[in-house]
């Protein structure tokens, strides 16, 4: 068992089971491959259409048009293949880096590695937070208790205890946890026995940490609109068909032109524009290291309202240094590099012994690093037995570490909120108010503080602490203590006799980026709340530092406890600082947001934050420092911990927003002309104006526009200065529908109009189905330049970079001539050569027709 040596496995022997075992991971289910990928393409109503004119011109003998449709059939094949794989390569890497993590000994060093890397003899760590990643024999344990709920489906956390001589074959065990299960309570440390199918959970054939897809207000409503034009679509083509075949008494043009007014009315680019845009938004998003574990939050981060953050670690760097340590004899200021002595010392050494035996807290680490630099004794950490850890609890803001340091007496050390040491040590008025003055004026600096007291008791006193059957947990190991038999309750530390001993300091700076970035929250309408379990003066102190504009008024976890939920409610309108707060409390003040109508997001770490998490809109956990139950619960996962990149999460997520606003009101837009192209002969009893091949070449441009071209666009440049959006707001609200069927009409306008023209002249009745398809294809082009911006106009939007809108302007220029003065093409598009400068003049027409959106845009900026 690699694991009783505290080393672990070797790198080499990691890569030998490895290879032997393969990686610890469930079989995912097997993607979509080609075939599958264009049999789903082919199911759509689009294709159908397409293959039904396909089959009717073979019926006519009609080769060229059939064989025409067909290549139109695997060019919009190409394009639609391209946009999967762009949205399975986004997926495929945000996968990747949702995968779930680990800690494990390897070589003597703790390392976090991808779960799927861990390998039966591995040493996992476990702490509480951790989804156990393999089924493991727990070596040592200390108050280690587990959700086995996964497995089980009993809620109440399990108890565990050490031993390597119980078999694997019952769940729930109390040697052994098993791969998906929560660790709840405590700490420890296991040896991999099973991993991937060979686990317990394995063989459920479940799986967890993969991006969740759930159906989002915009994507029902999305497909709701496509469902109705659909079924509008398949209704009219019926009746036009009827309609045309009675009047013409011909059933097959009839046919064909029903057809074509089926397509021209299905808007089956958006389901593809939505999905594309959330994918790749995920994917951008995870390029600032944000990882979106559910795609709502893509679509409230534009709505956010307030954001709730912890600070330590979030507003600061998490980089704790022990700044000054204050006892009745005087401050040593070890900022200024003056030598620890004295009592001072022993402020250190009683610290470090309250500290946990594998220190985990930024804190606890400052002080073991700050004591053993100044040659502070800290030996007792090895030589003496840990016998009892008292946690830091909501009546309580203190941890107490009780060690047997001889055979006759105990030693509790404790170090925790200055107020809760002190009512543990008794001290009068006068000294409290002493303490208080010092505690003050530390927070008024932004220093964090830590009391810390020591009590010495007999060893009568503390029968109780000692384990059945004199058994004492070794917790001086180079890992982790282990524990043979369950802990008993939680220890009341107050029957004992506490001796004040001084004051610590931390100083943790603020983040270069947060004054920054909480400028930038603000400017865009969202407001910033601070919770944290800080002295009130320290965290004004900070707030303040990081730009805050309510730091004046704070409300203590104390005070909070005394209001009702309604008295809450009206509270947290006021107050943007909330101190001394420990984690259940944060549930009620996200509720109490939540209740005044505010769009929360929430960001946490531990695995008492996940509730809190769960219930914002827009839950944010750390990648780095979080636990993997606040990861689980959250939407979006900061892999950097840094607060900035918020920022541009809710900068990226209004961009996608309103990308995808410009893009359906483009492809609502587009379609209006050709309904009413394709209609006009049906009412007016002409002759066809569109083909279904006229329709698909339409469609070869409005593909790759609206989801790749639209999707591109950087954001607006008042993007971060609006105020948040309504998350009640539809995408296709009246005005949208307003401002994109006012478009579509101009457009129809401009085609029509040179329709009717061209025919009153005389032209030949080709040469007028070339002019007005021309028409429609310039007045496309202007419709994607006219909203590639809600602010710029046509000519001011040229310098923003998107070089997929200039390909597809390019490509449909290029090919317009092609397709009217090649002879084969003539005659499938039915289509005669054009005199240049007709058409010309068409498409400038076309084009010029839709730039009085640019004057509305000119008028509104000017206003």
């Amino acid at each position: 068992m690699n694991g009783l040596n505290g080393v672990g496995l070797s790198d080499d022997e990691a890569s030998r089971l490895l290879e032997q075992y393969g990686p610890n991971e469930i079989p995912q289910a097997e993607g979509r491959n080609w075939l599958r990928l264009a049999l789903e393409i082919v199911r759509e109503p689009m294709f159908l259409l397409l293959v039904a004119c396909g089959l009717i011109y073979l019926f006519l003998g009609n080769t060229e048009e059939a064989t025409l449709l067909l290549s139109f059939v695997i060019l919009t094949m190409a394009i639609s293949f391209y946009q999967q794989r762009k949205t399975d390569k986004a997926i495929e890497s945000l996968r990747v880096l949702s995968a779930p993590h680990a800690t494990v000994i390897r070589n003597g060093e703790h390392r976090r590695i991808p779960s799927q890397e861990v390998v039966p003899g591995d040493t996992l760590v476990v702490r509480e937070g951790d989804r156990v990643c393999a089924d493991a024999i727990l070596e040592r344990a200390l108050h280690l208790t587990v959700d086995e709920s996964l497995l089980t489906g009993e809620s109440v956390p399990v108890m565990k205890s050490s031993s390597l001589d119980v078999g694997r074959d019952a769940v729930g065990a109390e040697s052994l946890v098993y791969s998906g299960t929560l660790i709840v309570g405590g700490e420890g440390t296991a040896q991999v026995i099973a991993t991937g199918t060979k686990s317990q959970f394995g063989k459920i054939g479940s799986s967890l940490g993969h991006i969740m897809g759930e159906p989002t207000l915009l994507e029902q409503e999305t497909k709701q609109m496509v469902r109705l034009l659909a079924s509008v679509g398949l209704l009219l083509c019926g009746i036009s068909a009827a309609t045309y075949s009675f009047f013409h008494h011909n059933f097959v043009e009839g046919l064909l032109a029903g057809i074509t007014l089926a397509m021209a009315l299905i808007p089956e680019e958006l389901p593809v524009v939505f999905t594309l845009f959330l994918t790749l938004g995920s994917w951008r998003m995870s390029r600032y290291r944000v990882l979106t574990r559910r795609a709502p939050a893509i679509e409230t981060l534009g709505s956010a309202t307030v954001l709730c953050t912890d600070k330590t670690g979030t507003l600061t760097e998490n980089r704790m240094t022990v700044a000054e340590v204050v006892t009745g004899n005087g401050v040593t200021n070890l900022s200024k590099g003056e030598q620890i002595q004295g009592d001072a010392a022993s402020v250190l050494e009683y610290a470090s012994l309250a500290c946990s035996v594998d220190p985990y807290d930024p804190m606890e680490r400052a002080i073991i690093a700050m004591a053993e630099s100044h040659q502070v004794n800290t030996a007792q950490r090895k030589d003496w037995k840990l016998i009892k850890v008292s946690p830091l609890t909501k009546q309580l803001l203190a941890v107490t570490n009780i060690w047997k340091c001889d055979q006759s007496s105990y030693i509790a050390a404790t170090k925790g909120a200055p107020e809760a040491v002190a009512h543990l040590c008794r001290l009068n008025q006068q000294t409290v108010a002493e303490v208080t003055r010092e505690v003050n004026r530390l927070a008024e600096s932004g220093i964090r503080v830590l009391a810390v007291a020591r009590s010495r008791f007999p060893a009568a006193a503390g029968m109780d602490l000692v384990a059945n059957n004199g058994r004492q947990p070794d917790l001086c190991s180079p890992v982790l203590p282990s524990m043979s038999t369950p802990q008993p309750r939680l220890l009341d530390v107050s029957k004992y006799s506490f001796a004040w001993l001084g004051l610590i300091g931390f100083r943790d700076p603020v983040r270069s980026s947060v004054p920054q970035a909480v400028e930038q929250f603000q400017s865009a309408g969202v407001r910033i709340v601070m919770i944290t379990g800080d002295y009130p003066i320290t965290a004004q102190s900070i707030a303040r530092e990081a730009g805050l504009r309510n730091t004046v008024q704070v409300m203590t976890g104390e005070a909070l406890d005394k209001l009702t939920d309604l008295q809450l409610s009206r509270s947290v309108k006021a107050v943007d600082i909330f101190a001394r707060i420990v984690p259940d409390q944060k549930l009620r003040i996200v509720n109490a947001l939540k209740r005044n109508g505010e769009i929360v997001a929430m960001t946490g770490d531990g695995i008492n934050d996940a509730p809190a998490l769960k219930a914002s809109h827009i839950g944010i956990a750390m990648g780095l420092r979080g636990t993997d139950v606040a990861r689980e619960a959250a939407s979006l996962v900061l892999l950097d911990d840094d607060f900035a990149a918020i920022v541009a999460a809710i900068k990226l997520g209004r961009r996608i927003y309103d990308n995808l606003n410009k893009a359906f009101v483009y492809v609502l837009a587009i379609h209006i002309p050709i309904i009413g192209l394709s209609m006009l002969p049906i009412v007016l009893q002409l002759p066809p104006i569109l083909l279904p091949a006229h329709v698909v070449f339409m469609e070869l441009i409005i593909d790759p526009a609206c989801s790749v071209a639209f999707e591109a666009e950087p954001a607006e440049s008042d993007v971060m200065r609006r105020p948040p959006r309504d998350v009640k707001q539809h995408i296709f609200r009246t005005s949208t529908l307003i401002f994109a069927g006012l478009q579509g009409l101009t457009a129809l306008v401009a085609a029509l109009f040179v329709y009717f023209v061209t025919m009153s002249v005389g032209l030949d009745e080709r040469v007028v189905r070339g002019v007005t398809f021309a028409t429609l294809i310039s007045s496309n082009v202007a419709l994607i330049l006219v909203n590639r911006s809600w602010s710029l106009t046509a000519l001011g939007s040229i310098r923003r970079k998107n070089s997929a809108v200039w390909y597809i302007i390019f490509s449909a220029f290029a090919f317009l001539p092609v397709i009217i003065y090649t002879p084969l093409l003539q005659h499938l598009f039915l289509f005669t050569s054009i005199p240049v400068r007709l058409l010309v003049l068409t498409i400038i027409f076309g084009f010029t027709s839709m730039l009085w959106i640019d004057a509305v845009k000119l008028r509104r900026r000017f206003s």
